[in-house]
């Protein structure tokens, strides 16, 4: 989403305010295999990488029902675990949940888990 840096500094009253956009770097792929005609596994690996922080890898695995349901959980490196649910309603539309949660010991306030929906519309 970030292919290009941008840098923005501010010293403000003796104050820096700065706001840096880092490059992001993703390395995804996957792969599908039939279980039953009607169920596959999708097991797929995502790398990222941005200057300054540190390397994280997500390792994924979705069970796929009869090209209608998908099922899902995540286990990213940096100690956070992930579910997800997608039904696909059409050829073209679906709609999906996930949870991520973060199991390092501490964690940064008090939220420790975000919620997601989405909508997928497929132009194809």
């Amino acid at each position: 989403p970030k292919m290009l840096d941008t840098k923005r500094a501010k010293n403000e009253e003796g104050f820096a305010s700065v706001a840096t956009d880092q490059a992001h770097y993703y390395f995804s792929t996957g792969r599908t295999f039939e279980v039953t005609p009607s169920l596959d596994i999708v097991p797929s690996i995502m790398l990222r990488y941005v200057n300054g922080a540190p390397f994280s890898t997500d390792l994924t695995t979705t069970l796929k029902y009869d090209d209608k349901l998908n099922f899902g959980v995540t286990y990213r490196t940096d100690k956070t675990l992930a579910g997800l649910a997608l039904i696909n309603i059409s050829k073209k539309i679906a709609l999906g949940y996930a949870y991520e949660y973060s199991v390092r010991s501490k964690t940064l306030g008090r939220a420790n888990g975000s919620n997601e929906f989405f909508l997928s519309y497929k132009f194809n």
